[in-house]
Order: C-alpha cells, then structure tokens, then sequence
C-alpha cells in the first residue's frame, strides 16, 4: 500500500507538470520524495523468504514397522 505522502507527492508532481513524459515525472517524484527525506533503495538480491512461501521440508516419520523389524 502506498503511504497517502507519496501520493500527495505525485498527485502534485502530475498536477504541476501535466505535459511532462512519465520518466520525467518518476525523476521528480523521486526528487521531491528525497528532499522530503524519503530514503528510496532497491531490494536486497537476495531477499529472505517469507514464511507462507518457503518451501516446505517433509516432516519426519516414526520409522513403520515391517515384519523384519518387528
């Protein structure tokens, strides 16, 4: 969800130039988000794994009893 901030931001942005090229606009929303002391980074590359999507590892079993271990 985008903080309600960042969308003033851009709402202003667009508003103030309506003719400028989306590049253009992403350049001056990043600008004025930085002057507002928005620290913006790309994500880690190796990002850790939220729970929901990890693998999942099988359980352990109880060793079944067969009639030459029984």
């Amino acid at each position: 969800m985008i903080p309600d901030a960042v969308v003033a931001v851009v709402a202003a942005i667009v508003a103030e130039n309506p003719l400028a090229p989306p590049e253009a606009v992403g350049r001056l929303v990043v600008a004025a988000l930085a002057d507002d002391g928005w620290c913006m980074t790309p994500e880690p590359l190796c990002a850790p794994m939220r729970a929901e999507l990890a693998p999942c590892r099988p359980k352990s079993r109880a060793p079944q009893l067969t009639s030459v271990t029984r």
